[in-house]
């Protein structure tokens, strides 16, 4: 399971606008420990729309409610969770760029949470949602998946119906010469596919 972001960390760092917005968030988290998905949705989206919660906060909630959504196999829902925190965390990470003050509690936050290593895996995983609603995806040079750093490619491997979704997946080969050309050996064929 993908890891949620505690509120633990964002209250000790004092980051949360209230105290409320605290409690609803580790409410939440604990729906999520106790594998109540549907709950913890309700309650990260109560917090979202009470209005006590700064940039990092939101950030937060966009991404554990993608975790959230991506449990109950709700891949369009977690989607939008995603790009929302995309999108937060990159207008988070160009402001703090623009003030350039290091002792910033938002450069603490991004650090806790590795917020760059949070970002190339949520722009893999979006692009893996957006394979799985369309077969060619990753399947030509002109149509060729984000893979940022090659680790990542286990996503692909889990989450892409490689092999028409049978996971009788014999060998994964890299084709000599193209670090980007993937040919997976299935039983009965061979699919290729492509990352940039």
């Amino acid at each position: 399971m993908i890891n949620i972001i505690f509120s633990v960390i964002l209250s000790s760092s004092q980051m949360l606008a209230s105290p409320s917005a605290i409690q609803t968030m580790i409410q939440a988290e604990e729906y999520m420990k106790a594998g109540k998905a549907e709950l913890a949705i309700e309650t990260f989206n109560k917090a979202l729309v009470s209005g006590e919660l700064n940039d990092f906060a939101k950030i937060s909630i966009y991404w554990n409610l993608h975790v959230a959504y991506d449990s109950l196999k709700r891949y369009d829902d977690a989607g939008e969770s995603l790009m929302a925190f995309i999108l937060s965390s990159e207008e988070l990470t160009e402001w703090l760029v623009e003030i350039d003050r290091p002792e910033h509690p938002g450069h603490i936050f991004v650090s806790q949470i590795n917020l760059k290593n949070k970002l190339m895996y949520a722009k893999t995983l979006l692009e893996i949602y957006w394979s799985k609603h369309n077969p060619t995806n990753c399947r030509t040079k002109e149509t060729a998946c984000v893979l940022p750093i090659e680790p990542l490619f286990g996503l692909y491997a889990i989450r892409l119906p490689f092999c028409g979704d049978t996971r009788k997946i014999k060998d994964i080969l890299k084709v000599p010469g193209q670090p980007t050309h993937i040919k997976v050996k299935c039983e009965d064929k061979e699919e290729e596919y492509y990352f940039r």
